[in-house]
């Protein structure tokens, strides 16, 4: 290793092609990488204003020559990214399509239903596909079989597949893998199949050998898209042999096969001779007789073995498989009839296919293997005949936390499938369809003093809604305020009976002198008498203020917003707080049911005061506006403002999520750490509440809550301590899977399309923030080396190449997310792929290949950030 150029190495990786950085990296026990949720800015590795690197590439002197290579892949990626963008002129647009239905497709089907986060298997239980959906699935209704005749028999053969898959979301655990809130579909033990149907069957009720090679047995079943010969059956143990149908080769004696030498032997000429065949027997068949072979290396006989093929064997296994990795299987010896010649037969390479009822798949005839493995196969019987084949999942899909075990593997993330052996089909979890949606905000609103809600009214138009207003208030004047960009004029003066009255209406009269010639609301009755510092007058009745915020209802009539009025005749003061409200939300069939979302009270003040009330914890409402059973003011004190949400489910009202507002200055969503150490607060619930079916705790030990979460008709609940963000479909959106063949490919139709929007317009609900690359063009920076070897690097960001045995800057105890590196790479096939808590990058494996692998994967997640 001293003897390589580092300097020059690098040089060269930073000019050439890169090696293998368009491979995908291999999929193997043991690997990690966290590069796709924490490499997710070009900043990371360059600097954002001058474009030069600012990571160096770390590699060990003592390594492997191709830890230095990939330093140099690496680096010259990182060279390729080395740009800062250049801005240009003019306004930029783009063309979108809002809406529409996404489709998930190919040779298979996907199947939609309602979610059902409540029961305790979701309904994604009646799912098959035949050779309808996916033609390679055979269906052969006069499918020809041969059995100890010597004519053929017509019966049907079909393939079909069949899966069940429970839909939920994680919100009963902690997890390092599945976010609090996030959709996952599990997958129970035998749950998916591969049918083979034999119709009227095969009797497996008695030893078969040698139907291959026999004249009056021809019994072709397709598995997995080949077609196999039945060769063998082993009745006791109920077992099958079979073979790919292609030709066997016949060996005469003195005829030969070649092999290829295993890695000991490497350049040496192997084959194997037939000897001879040795009669044992007064019979014929395999007997009778015993093949003799040789295995000659360069030409000279290393070993003989002599053996008779009662049930197949394996050369590869009798001579040893140090000397060749070529499967070379002996099924029969002795006269062969078609030809009337002494063979023995023989089949090469990995068409062999062996089944057995309860066991594994692939079949190894080694219990503590076959137990663990994915997928188990299933006969099912009709008396002595074998009616159908199945493969089964003997793996299950049911971890949300933890670890994965030999047969109980994480369930499947949104786009993530299971997929038959040999990538014969795959059961693929698609999640909830993708529709038209509108947003709701709650909480601290840009735009909304104060705080409140905003959301898209059933005509489409964006209301605000302010969950309170303070202003000023004159005895016998006119004074105006805004509220939502609507202005609206209050007046309080005396009537004749000396009663205080409260008059307001919509637009700006505070010129008016007299309220004659306009048409004026009360807030207080004509005999009742004003009561200040509270929201009820003196015959505790409510003091409603109906107004106008824009909304409109299906037909376009002005629905106003209810509001409770207080105000203090000492101070001047006057407020609008917000009172009992059902908001109904935009949805496709423009329904005043679903979805909506309520304001139900602020700490239970309803049941006390006799009315709903939003109750700011601010100075001048809580020491000077309102009575409202919370005392004074304190800015430690917690108020909670309760809202409560409905999805499009109109079945299921009796369903919720509720929200919980911290009143005050600025309105914002409860944040759990501030929860946990308020003992002495009134909170009746935390953050997000738990009556949502399946949910069942928003508040867990430590600070692991439910921050998003999902309700079943795709609505996304989403909190950020500061405000609730609610995206509601405008319609129910099912869930999806696929079942069928891979290659799946996902469309979308409808939709409204829009041209030329620019950055800052809105269209169909949907607001262009930013155009990515609205630019004329990048300026190169130039990078020198940036490849070091580990004596020269001192310190700084590095990408480091190379285990503890290759490269001195990387330690055993090398922590990654929260594992040490030791632990990590225990075996061969093992890497790891990661960034560091202190921003650096580790490049590391097991072996010098699986290394390779690691730095391949950095390089595909770089190329992402281009």
């Amino acid at each position: 290793m001293k003897g390589l150029n580092i300097k020059k190495i690098a040089a060269i990786g930073l000019g050439a092609a890169l090696v293998g950085s368009a491979l995908a990296p291999a999929v193997m026990a043991g690997a990690f990488e966290n590069l796709s949720t924490k490499l997710t800015q070009k900043s990371l590795i360059i600097d954002a204003t001058t474009g030069a690197p600012v990571v160096d590439i770390v590699v060990g002197t003592i390594g492997q020559p191709a830890d230095v290579i990939w330093a140099g892949n690496i680096a010259a990626k990182v060279a390729q990214m080395a740009t800062v963008p250049v801005a240009g002129s003019g306004a930029k647009t783009v063309n979108i399509t809002v809406g529409g239905t996404s489709t998930t497709s190919g040779a298979g089907e996907t199947f939609e239903t309602y979610a059902d986060f409540a029961g305790q298997e979701g309904k994604l239980n009646a799912m098959t596909v035949t050779n309808t959906k996916m033609p390679s699935l055979v269906n052969n209704p006069s499918a020809k079989v041969k059995w100890d005749a010597t004519t053929y028999s017509t019966t049907a053969v079909s393939e079909d597949l069949n899966a069940v898959m429970n839909v939920d979301f994680q919100g009963e655990q902690s997890s390092s893998k599945y976010a609090a809130g996030e959709l996952y579909a599990s997958i129970d033990k035998g749950k998916i199949f591969y049918n083979v149907s034999l119709g009227s069957g095969i009797p497996i009720n008695a030893d078969k050998t040698q139907l291959d090679g026999n004249s009056y047995f021809d019994v072709q079943i397709p598995f997995l898209g080949k077609t196999y010969k039945l060769d063998e059956i082993d009745a006791s143990e109920a077992r099958i042999i079979m073979y790919a149908d292609t030709t066997p080769t016949e060996l005469m004696v003195g005829q030969s096969i070649t092999v290829t030498p295993a890695t000991a032997y490497a350049g040496k000429a192997m084959v194997i001779d037939l000897v001879d065949l040795v009669q044992t027997g007064s019979g014929t068949g395999s007997n009778s007789y015993e093949a003799k072979w040789a295995l000659k290396i360069d030409g000279v006989i290393k070993k003989y073995v002599q053996k008779a093929p009662t049930t197949t064997y394996n050369l590869k296994d009798e001579f040893g498989s140090s000397y060749f990795g070529d499967n070379v299987y002996v099924t029969a010896a002795g006269l062969n009839l078609s030809a009337n010649k002494y063979t023995a037969t023989v089949r090469m390479g990995t068409d062999r296919l062996e089944l057995r009822n309860g066991y594994g798949f692939p079949y190894t005839g080694d219990s503590s293997v076959d137990s663990k493995q994915p997928w188990e196969v299933v006969f099912e019987k009709s008396g002595n005949n074998l009616t159908k084949i199945s493969l089964k999942n003997q793996w299950k899909y049911d971890k949300t936390a933890g670890s994965e075990s030999d047969t109980s593997k994480f369930v499947l993330k949104v786009g993530e499938e299971v997929k038959l052996p040999s990538d014969f089909a795959t059961v693929k979890f698609v999640g909830f369809q993708t529709k038209p949606s509108t947003e709701v905000l709650v909480g601290d609103v840009s735009g909304i003093d104060g705080g409140g809600i905003q959301y898209s009214d059933l005509k489409g138009t964006t209301i605000s809604v302010p969950f309170y207003k303070q202003f000023d208030l004159d005895f016998n004047k006119p004074r105006i305020t805004s509220i939502s960009g609507q202005n609206y004029t209050f007046w309080m003066d005396q009537n004749s009976d000396k009663y205080v009255e409260v008059y307001y209406i919509k637009g700006d009269y505070t010129t008016a002198e007299t309220r004659t010639g306009a048409t004026w609301s009360r807030v207080v009755g004509v005999d009742s008498n004003f009561q200040f510092n509270n929201v009820v007058d003196v015959n505790n009745l409510p003091q409603n203020a109906q107004i106008d915020l824009g909304i409109k209802d299906g037909s376009g009539t002005e629905v106003d917003v209810n509001y409770l009025f207080v105000a203090d005749q000492s101070d001047e003061l006057a407020g609008l707080v917000l009172g009992a409200n059902t908001f109904y939300l935009y949805n496709k069939a423009v329904s005043a049911s679903v979805p909506k979302l309520t304001f139900i009270d602020s700490n239970a003040l309803g049941t006390a005061r006799g009315t709903t009330i939003y109750a700011p914890n601010t100075i001048d409402f809580m020491n000077t506006l309102m009575d409202s059973n919370l005392g004074a003011y304190s800015s430690t004190k917690y108020v909670p403002a309760h809202l409560r949400y409905y999805d499009n489910n109109d079945s299921l009202t009796s369903k919720f999520v509720d929200l919980y507002i911290r009143t005050g200055d600025q309105a914002s969503v409860w944040d759990y750490e501030s929860l946990k150490n308020e003992t002495n607060a009134t909170i009746p619930a935390p953050t997000m509440d738990a009556n949502y079916f399946g949910w069942v705790s928003a508040i867990r030990d430590g600070a692991d809550y439910i921050k998003e979460a999902l309700t079943q008709d795709g609505s996304l609940v989403v909190s950020d301590n500061s405000k609730f963000t609610i995206t509601v479909p405008e319609e129910v959106e099912k869930i999806e899977a696929y079942l069928g063949s891979t290659g799946t490919s996902t469309t979308t139709t409808g939709g409204i399309n829009y041209t030329n929007v620019a950055v800052g317009e809105t269209k169909g609900n949907v607001t262009i923030d930013a155009i990515s690359g609205a630019t004329t063009g990048v300026a190169i920076t130039k990078v020198s080396n940036i490849v070091k070897a580990d004596s020269e690097f001192i310190s700084g960001k590095a990408i480091l190449v190379g285990g503890w045995m290759a490269n001195t800057k990387v330690a055993k105890s090398l922590m990654v997310d929260s594992q040490t590196l030791e632990a990590r790479l225990t075996a061969s096939g093992d890497y790891v792929s990661a960034v560091l808590d202190n921003g650096s990058i580790v490049v590391a494996g097991w072996t010098a290949s699986d290394t390779g692998v690691a730095a391949q994967t950095l390089i595909a997640a770089l190329d992402k950030l281009i």
